[in-house]
C-alpha cells in the first residue's frame, strides 16, 4: 500500500520499494525504466515534486531534452529529493550548452547535502568544456577523495591524466576503476582504448570479450576490436566488426574516420568522401580529418574539387608536403601543369624538421568571415591573432593573445596559443611557460613538439631530446613523435637512437607511405655503415619521391657509399642541389 507522508513515498514494509526500483534502473543507465516506473507512482497519486527529479533524470538518460526539462526545468523538488533533482538539472543545461545555468543548479545540489563524487565529476566536465580546464583536475580530486573507489570520478580522472600526462599514467587510473567496479562498462571502454593506444592488444581484446561478456550487445566493444582489426589490416574483419556496432557509431567523429577508411581500403572512395566531407564539416579546424578529405577527393578523381576545397589551404605557410602534391597533382589532371609546378616544387623541398606555428585552417577564415572585428567573440579573436601571425604583425598577435588569456586565464587552449604567439617572437622561454600551464590538462604531441621547438631555438637540443623522449615513453605507438625524435637524436650525433626511432616510424602509422621519413632511416643506417638495411630505405624513399631534395640526396650519398654508381649519384645530386637552389627562400631540413 502506497502512503504519503509530507511529499515523500513511503511503503508498507512487506512490499517492494519502487523508489529503490528507479534509483536502480538509473545507476544502470536505463532511463526507460526509470521513467516508467516513476510515472507508475504519479498514477498511484504520489506527489510530483517527489518524483520530478528521478523522472528528469531518466529522460535525460534517454537523451529527450525538451521532456526532461518538463520535469527539472522548475527546480521544484522535495527536500528529500532536491539534490538529486539539482544534479540532473545541472547536467541538463550543460548538455544545452548553458553553463552558467549549470554552475548555479551544481551549487544548489551541493547546498543540498553532502557533496557526492557524482556531482563534483560534473562539475568537473562542466569546468572543461567551459574552457576551464585548468580548474578541471580539481574537481576530479575532489571527486576521487570523496569517493576513491567510484568508478565516475576514477574515469573521469583518468582521462584527465591520460591527456595531461599520457596514455602509462592514465591507465593506472582506469585499471582502479576496473578494480573498483568490474562491471562498469564505461570505465572497462577506457581502460581497453588505452591499452589498445600503448600497443597492447592481446590485453585489449581480452578486457573488450569481457565487455561483451557482460552486454552481447555492446556496440564499444565491437568499435575497438574493428579499430584493432584495421590497424593489424584486417580490413574485412573490421568491417563486420563494424556492422556489430549497428548505428552507435555512425555519427560519432572516430567511427566516421574507421567507416571512411574502410570505404577507402575497399576501393569506395565516393563512399569515403561523404564521410569525411560530413565531418569535415563539423570539425572545420581538423587537419587530420581535411587531409582525408583530400586524399579521398583525389582517389575518387575529383581534381576540380580538390581544388576547389584546398588550393587556398595549400598556399598557407604550412601546408603539408601530402596536401601539396594533391594539389599539384590535381591541377595537373586539369591539365594546367603551370598550376601545378609551384605545389609540387614546394613539396619537392619540404623537410621533416619545419614547423609552422597556428596554421590558418578553414575554420580561421570562417570566423571572420562571419564576426569581423568582432573581438568580443573568442573564434574570432583566434583568428585574428592566427591572421596577424601570418602578416607578421607579431605586436598585435601579443596584445590579442594577452587579452584572451586575461579572459580565459584557466583555458589551456588559450595558453597554447599565448605561447605560440611568443613562440613567433622568438622567445622560448616565455612560450614554454605558456606551454607547461597547457601541458597540464592535455599533452599531445602537437603541443611536445613546440616545446622541443623552443628548446631548440634556445639551443637546448638535450632538453629537446627529452621532452620527445617522455612523450614516446607515455605513447610508444606515436611514430610522428618517433621520426621527430630520430631527427632530434641524428642532430645529438645519437646514431643508434636515430636509427632505432626511425625504423619504428618508418613502420608504423603513416611512415611506410612517408618519404621523409624513409630517407630519415636511410640516413641513420649510413651513419651506422649497414648499407643493405640503407639501401632497402633509401630505394623505398626513392620510389615514393623521386624529385624530392632530401630523399635525391639520400639516394645519391648511398650510391656513393655503395660504390660502382659514382656518375648517377652525381647525376641526382647535381639535381637535387640545382632543385634546391631555384627557391632559396624554402627552408630544409639541412
Amino acid at each position: 500500500m502506497l502512503l504519503a507522508f509530507g511529499g515523500a513515498v513511503a511503503l508498507a514494509q512487506s512490499e517492494p520499494d519502487p523508489i529503490a526500483e528507479i534509483e536502480a534502473a538509473l545507476a544502470r543507465g536505463d532511463g526507460i525504466a526509470a521513467e516508467m516506473a516513476g510515472k507508475r507512482l504519479l498514477a498511484e497519486g504520489a506527489d510530483r515534486a517527489a518524483l520530478a527529479g528521478y523522472i528528469g533524470e531518466g529522460e535525460l538518460l534517454q537523451g529527450d531534452l525538451r521532456d526532461a526539462r518538463e520535469w527539472l526545468g522548475a527546480g521544484e523538488f522535495t527536500r528529500e529529493t532536491a539534490q538529486r533533482g539539482f544534479h540532473a538539472l545541472g547536467r541538463l543545461e550543460m548538455a544545452g550548452g548553458y553553463f552558467p545555468e549549470a554552475a548555479a543548479a551544481f551549487d544548489k545540489a551541493l547546498a543540498m547535502g553532502e557533496p557526492t563524487p557524482e556531482i563534483w565529476v560534473d562539475i568537473g566536465r562542466l569546468r572543461y568544456a567551459g574552457g576551464q580546464q585548468l580548474l578541471a583536475r580539481d574537481a576530479a580530486r575532489r571527486a576521487v577523495e570523496l569517493g576513491p573507489k567510484n568508478p565516475r570520478a576514477l574515469e573521469f580522472m583518468g582521462r584527465l591524466v591520460r591527456d595531461a600526462e599520457g596514455l602509462r599514467s592514465g591507465l593506472i587510473w582506469f585499471a582502479r576503476g576496473v578494480v573498483a567496479a568490474p562491471e562498469d562498462l564505461a570505465v572497462m571502454k577506457e581502460y581497453a582504448a588505452t591499452l589498445g593506444e600503448l600497443g597492447r592488444a592481446k590485453d585489449m581484446l581480452r578486457v573488450t570479450r569481457a565487455m561483451i561478456s557482460l552486454d552481447p550487445n555492446n556496440a564499444d566493444a565491437f568499435f575497438l576490436q574493428a579499430v584493432l582489426a584495421a590497424r593489424a589490416g584486417k580490413m574485412d574483419l573490421a568491417r563486420r566488426l563494424m556492422w556489430r556496432t549497428g548505428d552507435e557509431y555512425e555519427d560519432v567523429p572516430a567511427g566516421i574516420i574507421l567507416n571512411g577508411l574502410l570505404e577507402l581500403h575497399a576501393g569506395n572512395a565516393r563512399l569515403a568522401v561523404e564521410q569525411f566531407s560530413e565531418l569535415a564539416r563539423r570539425q572545420p579546424d581538423n587537419a587530420r580529418v581535411r587531409m582525408l578529405l583530400a586524399h579521398a577527393l583525389y582517389e575518387a578523381g575529383d581534381a576540380r574539387e580538390v581544388v576547389a576545397e584546398f588550393e587556398q589551404e595549400a598556399n598557407g605557410e604550412g601546408a603539408s608536403p601530402y596536401l601539396l602534391v594533391l594539389v599539384g597533382r590535381s591541377h595537373e589532371l586539369l591539365g594546367d601543369r603551370l598550376a601545378a609546378a609551384p605545389y609540387l616544387d614546394r613539396a619537392n623541398r619540404a623537410g621533416i624538421a619545419e614547423l609552422t606555428l597556428m596554421p590558418p585552417g578553414m575554420a580561421g577564415e570562417l570566423a571572420l568571415f562571419r564576426w569581423g572585428k568582432n573581438l568580443e567573440i573568442p573564434q574570432a579573436m583566434v583568428a585574428a591573432i592566427r591572421q596577424r601571425l601570418e602578416q607578421g604583425d607579431l605586436a598585435g598577435a601579443s596584445n590579442l593573445a594577452g587579452q584572451l588569456e586575461q579572459r580565459y586565464p584557466a583555458s589551456s587552449d588559450v595558453q597554447v596559443l599565448a605561447g605560440d604567439v611568443a613562440l613567433a617572437a622568438r622567445d622560448p622561454d616565455r612560450a614554454l611557460v605558456h606551454y607547461g600551464e597547457a601541458a597540464k590538462v592535455r599533452s599531445n604531441f602537437a603541443l611536445v613538439r613546440r616545446m622541443a621547438e623552443a628548446h631548440l631555438i634556445a639551443n637546448r637540443i638535450d632538453r629537446a631530446d627529452m621532452v620527445v623522449r617522455d612523450h614516446l615513453y607515455q605513447h610508444p605507438r606515436d611514430s610522428e613523435a618517433a621520426a621527430f625524435g630520430a631527427w632530434i637524436a641524428a642532430r645529438r650525433g645519437d646514431r643508434h637512437s636515430a636509427a632505432t626511432l626511425a625504423e619504428f616510424a618508418a613502420q608504423t602509422g603513416e611512415g611506410p607511405r612517408d618519404p621523409q621519413v624513409q630517407a630519415l632511416l636511410a640516413e641513420a643506417e649510413l651513419e651506422l655503415g649497414r648499407l643493405a638495411e640503407a639501401e632497402e630505405a633509401a630505394r623505398r624513399a626513392h620510389w615514393l619521391h623521386r624529385a624530392n631534395v632530401r630523399v635525391a640526396s639520400v639516394f645519391s650519398r648511398f650510391m656513393h657509399e655503395k660504390g660502382g654508381h659514382e656518375a648517377e649519384a652525381d647525376a641526382l645530386l647535381v639535381k637535387a642541389r640545382r632543385t634546391a637552389a631555384d627557391s632559396p627562400e624554402l627552408p630544409t631540413t639541412e
